[in-house]
């Protein structure tokens, strides 16, 4: 009979079963910032381009806004905007686009308030923009971690 009561009371316990897995939030912050970035340089430099024609890369410059270009300034911009929409795409590629054109966009926007190059056509307000637009952009990539991590825990009665 002893054993038949500890048979009764056996109790089954549930088992707990924690594991992480890693799962990708469906956007970042990197991802709407390369997308508002790309956005803006095409339109600057597809309108430059309109303005100024291809025939010159280095005249004439035209005005755009505040902004000043020639066609070869409206063309890296244009080339710009469209690395942005590309790293639009996913996750990983804003932040690695946003990493690349965040540098490049300060470098740029501080010779173009030191100095101004005549092949470009740049004046100050392009300088401040693109100093502002470099440093969102890097700060979107810091901002946005490349995966998030979740701890997942299974319950199962045995």
């Amino acid at each position: 009979m002893a054993i038949e009561r500890e048979h009764i009371h056996e109790v089954h316990e549930p088992l707990v079963a924690e594991e992480s897995t890693a799962v990708r939030d469906p956007y970042g912050i990197a991802q709407f910032l390369s997308l508002g970035i790309g956005i803006f340089l095409i339109v600057i430099g597809a309108i430059g381009l309109a303005r100024a024609g291809v025939r010159h890369v280095d005249s004439p410059a035209v005005f755009v806004g505040p902004f000043t270009m020639t066609p070869l300034l409206a063309a890296v911009n244009l080339f710009l905007g469209i690395v942005g929409l590309i790293g639009a795409a996913g996750r990983a590629a804003a932040r690695s686009v946003c990493m690349f054109i965040g540098p490049v966009m300060v470098a740029g926007g501080i010779v173009a308030l030191i100095q101004g190059v005549h092949v470009l056509g740049w004046n100050r307000a392009d300088g401040v923009i693109y100093i502002l637009l470099g440093a969102v952009a890097i700060v979107g990539a810091i901002v946005t971690p490349p995966m998030t991590t979740y701890a997942q825990r299974r319950i199962t009665a045995a």
